[in-house]
C-alpha cells in the first residue's frame, strides 16, 4: 500500500503535466483577496485537487492502518507508536494554520507538487525507513501532504463553484469510510 501511495503521487503530477494551459492568462496567486474581491480562478484544480486528496488519504488510511502491526513487531511500545500516528493530525494542523493565515496557496500548482513529493517520500520512509526517527518524519510529512490536499481539495470543492454541496460531498467521500472506523 505504501508503494501504491507513492505511485498514486506520480499519477497526481502526471495530472499536473497534463493539465491544459490557459492561453495568453496566467494565474497568478495572491495574498487575500480584498473584501468583496476574488482569487484567480482555474477549473482543473477541482479534478487535481480530487485525485491529490484521494491519494494523500489513501496513503494516510494505510499508514494508520498497516504501521501498528509492523511497530510493534520492531519492539516500539505502543506510547510511542500513538506519538507517532499522532504526528499526522499535528502535521494537518500545522498546514491547516499556515494555510489559513497565508496566502498565496489559492491555484498554485508548484505548491500542491511540492506537498505531494512530501507526502511520497513520507510514503517512501515508511518503505525504507529503519528507525523510529525516520517513521516520526514519514508521519508528519504524511500530515503534512494530507492537510494541504485536503484544505485544498475542499475548497476548490466550493470556490465559485455550481453544485457546491455535491462537489464538497465528493471531496468528503474520501474521508468517510476513514472517518467510521
Amino acid at each position: 500500500p505504501y508503494f501504491l501511495a507513492v505511485l498514486m503521487v506520480f499519477l497526481v503530477l502526471l495530472l499536473f503535466l497534463l493539465r491544459p494551459r490557459e492561453e495568453g492568462k496566467r494565474i497568478k496567486s495572491s495574498s487575500r483577496p480584498e473584501v468583496g474581491g476574488k482569487l484567480p480562478f482555474s477549473p482543473a484544480f477541482i479534478y487535481v485537487g480530487w485525485v491529490a486528496n484521494f491519494a494523500s488519504w489513501f496513503a494516510i488510511g494505510s499508514a494508520e492502518t498497516l504501521f501498528p502491526k509492523l511497530a510493534l513487531q520492531l519492539g516500539i511500545s505502543k506510547l510511542f507508536l500513538g506519538i507517532l500516528i499522532s504526528l499526522i493530525p499535528l502535521g494537518q494542523i500545522i498546514v491547516f494554520a499556515w494555510l489559513r493565515r497565508g496566502g498565496g496557496w489559492h491555484y498554485n500548482f508548484r505548491l500542491l507538487i511540492i506537498f505531494q513529493l512530501l507526502g511520497a517520500v513520507g510514503m517512501a520512509l515508511f518503505i525504507v525507513g529503519a528507525g523510529v526517527w525516520s517513521f516520526a518524519l514519514a508521519f508528519l510529512l504524511t500530515g503534512f501532504c494530507g492537510g494541504m490536499t485536503y484544505f485544498s481539495s475542499l475548497f476548490y470543492s466550493l470556490y465559485r463553484q455550481k453544485s457546491k454541496g455535491r462537489k464538497s460531498g465528493f471531496h468528503e467521500s474520501f474521508l468517510g469510510d476513514r472517518k467510521s472506523t
